[in-house]
């Protein structure tokens, strides 16, 4: 019987010694793994990106620049994150790169963010946005401030974020999701500013021969709307070519044809709208 106890008492014993080692792993899989980010990984990331440039100034100017990025991050990774991280690289910054002599916050829930918790997070804040052209653009201003950050942020959260960020951009649910606005041009304006120059609407030369618009208008952001708002449909920004005496201009390609379109409409990019009364003809 005593046997039977010890061995019951043993068994219990590592029991709960392989949970504690489960909880200690789960944790250490949070602070350190890539798709996530903890003041640890910012720090190590920040010493790789400036301590190993020559003289003070320079150094300084790296760590300043890189917690500018990162605060422009917000959204992305916690304000206690941030916090943290901002207070360990002046204390490093302090210590002329002297990693040793700093003090690293241990990693808590506090002092790290996955990148499960940033979708999470946003799916509440930039996904329930009335408008769907907020919902995009906050979507979106995100994903370029946290490229931005990446020296700080890591390559592997980063990687992992842009391609969560562009699910949710590209989701009914969230960035194509909402309510469309009213029509909210700024200014409407006639596109024909004479030929070869400036705005140009056009068939494309290449196959499916959909609508083009070439403008020095770069907001990169398009779409034909009617004149209460409808959206038509959604231009692709594809870069730009074909310069005048102004240099090279914007393209906005359709997705759809021209038969497509009604004899009237406005095509919004940015906050001008352009008059466009015939659909499937070159306007100049």
């Amino acid at each position: 019987m005593k046997t039977l106890n010890y061995l019951f008492k043993g068994f219990i014993l590592m029991a709960g010694i392989c949970l504690i080692s489960n909880g200690a792993s789960a944790q250490t899989n949070e602070c350190t793994e890539g798709t996530s980010a903890s003041v640890e990984q910012i720090v190590d990331n920040a010493y790789a990106s400036c301590c190993s440039r020559t003289g003070k100034k320079k150094r300084r100017r790296c760590f300043n620049t890189g917690i500018k990025k990162l605060k422009k991050t917000k959204g992305l990774i916690s304000k206690a994150l941030f916090n943290q991280s901002r207070s360990t690289i002046t204390a490093l910054t302090k210590a002329n790169c002297e990693l040793e002599s700093v003090e690293i916050p241990t990693c808590d829930e506090e002092g790290s963010m996955t990148t499960d918790e940033v979708v999470n997070e946003l799916t509440e804040s930039a996904c329930n946005l009335k408008y769907q052209d907020k919902r995009e653009s906050r979507l979106k201003k995100l994903r370029r401030a946290a490229n931005r950050a990446q020296s700080f942020l890591g390559e592997a959260y980063v990687e992992t974020l842009a391609d969560n960020l562009k699910t949710l951009i590209n989701a009914r649910s969230c960035g194509q999701g909402g309510e469309e606005r009213q029509n909210s041009c700024g200014r409407v304006v006639n596109p024909r500013d004479g030929a070869t120059v400036g705005n140009v609407y056009k068939l494309s030369d290449h196959s499916p021969h959909n609508p083009v618009f070439i403008t020095h208008n770069g907001a990169r952001s398009g779409k034909a709307i009617t004149s209460n708002g409808q959206v038509l449909d959604r231009m692709t920004y594809t870069g730009l070519a074909n310069p005048d005496g102004q240099g090279a201009r914007h393209h906005y390609r359709f997705n759809v044809g021209c038969r497509s379109l009604p004899n009237n409409f406005l095509l919004q990019i940015g906050s001008t709208c352009y008059q466009i009364n015939s659909p499937c003809s070159r306007i100049d």
